[in-house]
């Protein structure tokens, strides 16, 4: 029996993609085992966007390394390869392959069947199998209010608690089916090593996207996630956009909800008129558009759009109109020449803006962008300080958000 050993550190793209190789080897005969030490092939996808990142991927590479048997072959993909040159210092035998280099594994073992026609997610078995489901979400110490909440709104705040805390990673949802709709990245912002992995712009056709919908609705799904690295340009290459994608599928299904992750801040603008009748339905239910930060300057430094007026004009607008949709975002702190004034307003937009959940990143300064190159680094320990800083003020924040909802509920339910 040939077996295969999978490990992923990365997001939700990077496993996907690592699922559609899986998928490639169980169809060519392989099966998926539990430990390095057991398998033929071991494969590995690592991350690439922090220094954190690649320490802890390549200390994964060692560990498996160590573990394998003789004559067990050792593949590394994902983001890793990209922006990272010494993994052979682990080993030269490690195969290292780029996204762009991936189809090399058709010679790498016997095939009935091609890696390029493994279709991208569509199969019940491809979606399950990787990433694995999480166990169910814990409910912290302090918001164990949540056995008091009458069984008939229990559903809605754990809901809420999901989409409003970092102890929950949607990707791992086990009730949402998943769909990548597009490779790559349109912008250009400099802080960014993933971008240089993933590639050019690339959508997914209509067809496929539309085949991945009907298996997940024919097996129960009634969530789904569109992924992606940017999904706001989606049908650029074919005069199409992510809000007539949205548009078709509600005319097929309006009865499922769809979410949105990633999805710039300037796409969301360009989108937000014809997306408008589905955040009011909840139709689309969630969207995460990463702001990174509140200042012009900073935004300029990125590469990004300064101007984020627009965008907080739609995220107000849904808030006026009391949309039923999950907003996210991220920022970054650290960013060179930022100031704690800078962090201060970036606080007040979040304040204002009221997302339900705010990831934080600190930035890292990663060899190949522009960033690396700029004057005004600042320390590793200060950005542990400013990073600490913004998480405590979130924390407070969310439990505020909790508990007014928890509030709601109970008032609903006595009234």
């Amino acid at each position: 029996m040939k077996t295969i050993y999978i490990a992923a550190n990365g997001c939700a793209v990077l496993r996907h993609e690592t699922n559609r190789v899986l998928t490639f080897f169980i169809k060519n005969g392989y099966v998926e085992c539990d430990s390095p030490i057991k398998a033929n092939i071991i494969l590995f996808s690592g991350c690439g966007m922090t220094n954190e990142d690649v320490s802890f991927d390549i200390q994964i590479i060692d560990d498996l390394h160590t573990q394998k048997k003789t004559g067990t072959k050792l593949i590394v993909m994902g983001c890793l390869p990209a922006v990272y040159d010494k993994i052979k210092s682990i080993s030269d035998e490690i195969i290292i392959l780029k996204y762009d280099e991936l189809n090399k594994l058709n010679l790498l073992i016997p095939t009935t069947i091609k890696l390029e026609d493994i279709t991208y997610n569509v199969g019940l078995e491809s979606h399950l199998v990787w990433p694995r489901p999480m166990d169910e979400v814990d409910i912290i110490e302090d918001e164990k209010l949540l056995e008091k909440i009458p069984v008939n709104s229990r559903e809605c705040f754990e809901e809420l608690y999901k989409y409003s805390t970092a102890g929950k990673y949607i990707w791992k949802e086990k009730d949402v089916f998943q769909i990548r709709i597009a490779y790559g990245c349109s912008y250009s912002c400099s802080y960014c090593a993933s971008r240089l992995a993933v590639g050019k712009y690339k959508s997914v056709s209509i067809q496929n996207i539309l085949e991945q919908f009907q298996i997940g609705i024919e097996n129960g799904f009634t969530k789904f996630m569109l992924i992606g690295t940017e999904l706001g340009n989606y049908g650029k290459e074919f005069d199409s956009s992510i809000s007539d994608l949205i548009s078709i599928v509600y005319q097929i299904n309006n009865k499922i909800r769809v979410g949105i992750r990633y999805i710039h801040p300037d796409s969301l603008v360009k989108n937000f008129l014809k997306l408008q009748p589905f955040l009011e339905k909840g139709f689309v239910y969630y969207f995460c558009a990463a702001i990174q930060t509140s200042s012009a300057r900073l935004l300029k430094d990125m590469n990004r759009n300064p101007d984020l007026s627009k965008f907080i004009e739609c995220i107000k607008t849904i808030n006026l109109n009391k949309m039923p949709v999950f907003k996210h975002t991220q920022i970054m702190v650290g960013f060179p020449g930022e100031t704690y004034q800078d962090i201060f307003n970036t606080i007040d937009l979040l304040e204002s803006c009221n997302f339900n959940f705010v990831n934080v990143n600190k930035f890292s300064s990663r060899p190949m962008t522009a960033a690396h190159k700029y004057e005004h680094q600042i320390s590793e320990e200060e950005k542990d300080r400013r990073l600490n800083f913004v998480k405590q003020w979130l924390a407070i924040k969310r439990k505020e958000q909790l508990y007014d909802q928890l509030k709601k509920i109970f008032t609903d339910f006595h009234e």
